[in-house]
């Protein structure tokens, strides 16, 4: 069976968890294609179609690309209205925690909750045989007028038991000189904004959530996409907790340090001492990225789940930096009951760190977190506007800060950390200009590429840390 995967995805970026996909179908037998979507165009998806001729169709989406999703089926379904009904199914974040509204599109067949790739064989090989899907674990599927929602199956405990990742789909879209890898599932933290904590509650009683593939599985695996992409200098572990386990680090990165490849992570500055750091620098890691989030100890705390300190954000820092590891921090903007001085706060411990690079986002309030619940409850989301990019714009309106004041602080985050000065006044004044109309400016120039120098001018801002 032809089975076409589509990834809506606001950045154009590619997704691990669907070379899983596509590994799993093609070792059940199955063809998988791929193709990476971040608006409706009706010609690039005649064209995909034309080239597959899919007898399946499995779109990928978050809540920020909902909509796109919603478009992308119904053109689909009207490229297709000429031939055998082609089966659409969703999966993804949202449709995992939001899957009435999923369904809410009339012209998806049903999606898929949870991992999926035990799933989706099963769906391809009913469908090849030519049976009804029903029945199959994590699939919710309309069948004759109504929808037959099954349970989740129990998690594939054993990594190195799954069919291994097709990162061929990705060749006809993008050169991948950093090779992006997952080496463990599952995360054992707390944070409220995220949701693992609701999928360990929605794998409850499943089996175990945090999982690792095995060192012999991984170097395998890293080996042979080093072979298969040789234009690639560096791995990118996107593993959630990669240091948290630090006896299967320690073995990982002693095999891995032969590769002689270098490699960024994620970490957490909590986790972080000199012996760690110092591993991680031995085994070739040349970026580390660690999210503050926010400046305000409290809103850490009490408000994101992350309780840590000023000092040991810190002292974490000064660790990557004595290594001479580039640090990368994560941080966002108008999080629930923060006020102007606590995003100023941010930039200001971003400075103190002396931090490489700066990633900010403006906070928004996914499905299924224990913070879109508080945020619910209170009233803040203003369901007028839809999410169409974490990058794009507040949808709170809370007490403590205008929505307004939100966006023009995450526009001027990096000068504040960065600049100074008349660099600074200048960053200010475009955020200023570009907020007037309530972002309207903004959305405009974001599509227009002579606009591009500008935006790169406010946004791409690094430094080298200063003693």
């Amino acid at each position: 069976m032809n089975v076409l995967v589509i990834l809506a995805s606001s950045s154009g970026a590619f997704h691990i968890g669907l070379a899983y996909l596509a590994g799993a179908l093609k070792t059940a037998g199955h063809n998988a294609g791929y193709l990476p979507v971040t608006e409706v165009d009706v010609g690039k998806l005649r064209a995909a179609l034309d080239h597959w001729r899919p007898q399946l169709v499995l779109l990928s989406f978050t809540t920020d690309t909902r909509a796109l999703c919603r478009d992308l089926a119904r053109v689909v379904k009207q490229l297709t209205s000429n031939q055998t009904p082609v089966p659409i199914f969703a999966g993804g974040v949202h449709a995992t925690f939001c899957p009435e509204d999923t369904l809410a599109i009339d012209e998806l067949s049903g999606l898929c909750r949870g991992e999926g790739e035990q799933a989706v064989v099963h769906l391809a090989n009913r469908l090849a045989a030519g049976q009804v899907p029903t029945g199959i674990p994590n699939l919710w599927v309309r069948h004759r007028g109504a929808v037959d929602r099954n349970e989740l199956a129990p998690l594939v405990e054993d990594l190195d038991a799954l069919a291994p990742p097709d990162y061929g789909i990705f060749k006809a879209h993008q050169s991948l000189r950093v090779l992006p890898i997952i080496l463990t599932r599952g995360c054992s933290l707390g944070c409220t904004y995220c949701c693992n904590h609701a999928y360990r509650e929605l794998y409850r009683g499943k089996g175990k959530f945090l999982r690792h593939h095995s060192v012999s599985y991984s170097i395998e695996l890293i080996g042979r996409l080093l072979r298969e992409f040789p234009e690639a200098h560096a791995v990118e572990f996107y593993d959630d907790t990669f240091i948290l386990n630090r006896r299967w680090l320690t073995e990982f990165l002693a095999e891995y340090s032969r590769l002689r490849v270098p490699f960024v992570c994620n970490g957490r500055f909590d986790l972080l001492d000199r012996e760690l750091v110092e591993l991680l620098a031995q085994g070739g890691c040349v970026r580390l990225n660690a999210a503050v989030e926010a400046g305000s100890e409290t809103i850490r705390r009490e408000v994101l789940g992350r309780d840590m300190s000023d000092s040991v954000i810190r002292d974490g820092a000064r660790l990557v930096r004595e290594a001479g590891i580039h640090l990368y921090t994560h941080n966002m903007v108008g999080i629930p009951f923060e006020t102007e001085d606590d995003i100023i706060e941010t930039a200001a411990l971003n400075r103190a760190i002396y931090t490489d690079s700066v990633q900010v986002s403006v906070f928004n309030p996914y499905p299924g977190t224990r913070l879109r619940k508080q945020c619910e409850d209170r009233g803040w989301i203003d369901k007028h506007i839809s999410v169409t990019s974490f990058r794009d714009q507040t949808v709170l309106r809370t007490p403590h800060i205008a929505p307004a004041r939100v966006n023009y602080l995450f526009l001027t985050f990096k000068a504040l950390v960065f600049d100074e000065g008349l660099t600074r006044r200048a960053i200010q004044l475009l955020a200023w200009v570009m907020h007037l109309h309530r972002n309207y400016l903004y959305r405009r120039l974001r599509r227009n590429r002579l606009f591009a120098p500008v935006l790169r001018f406010m946004f791409a801002r690094e430094r080298t840390p200063r003693e």
